[in-house]
């Protein structure tokens, strides 16, 4: 019995000091952070992607707050990995309720259906159906915005974006 105990003991150790899965399977990364304006003033729920212009494209993601303010996030790790990247930003807006001819009262809007195939153009997820793009398209599927992610640097990246 006091073998059992010692071994979950021992197991239990070696998971809390190496984690399950642990962050070395992911690749060199560091913090990204910034804000996105549109025409100087704060963007709220701007998608943010940096994709690697190098290597594997995995992407990191961040969606901007009230105050415009991003952190990006890559897997399950915060950060972007380390090296060139372009960058996208993009805020589809959807409208909230549609008028059922019968009765003249709004009736609910279906929320947008999103996939996760990639369409080859580093753009990462695509949707599907609804909404429309209320950031001019330089910014995001005609993208020329690069940023250089360095490791141990405060790498801060501000983007004051058009509408259409």
């Amino acid at each position: 019995m006091m073998i059992r105990v010692q071994m979950v003991l021992c197991c239990l150790s070696f998971l809390a000091v190496t984690g399950c899965g642990g962050a070395t399977d992911l690749p060199p990364l560091a913090g990204v952070s910034g804000t996105v304006t549109l025409n100087g003033q704060p963007l709220e729920g701007a998608r943010v992607v940096f994709t690697p212009t190098e290597g594997a494209k995995q992407e990191s993601l961040g969606i901007t707050d009230s105050a415009g303010h991003y952190e990006l996030m890559f897997s399950r790790a915060m950060g972007a990995k380390v090296g060139d990247h372009k960058v996208q930003i993009s805020k589809r807006e959807y409208p909230e309720t549609s008028h059922d001819d019968s009765d003249g009262k709004a009736a609910p809007v279906k929320k947008p259906k999103r996939s996760a195939h990639d369409d080859g153009s580093g753009g990462g997820s695509q949707i599907e159906d609804g909404g429309h793009e209320t950031i001019n398209s330089e910014f995001n599927t005609s993208s020329t915005l690069k940023a250089t992610v360095k490791k141990g640097e405060n790498n801060v990246f501000d983007f004051d974006v058009r509408g259409i």
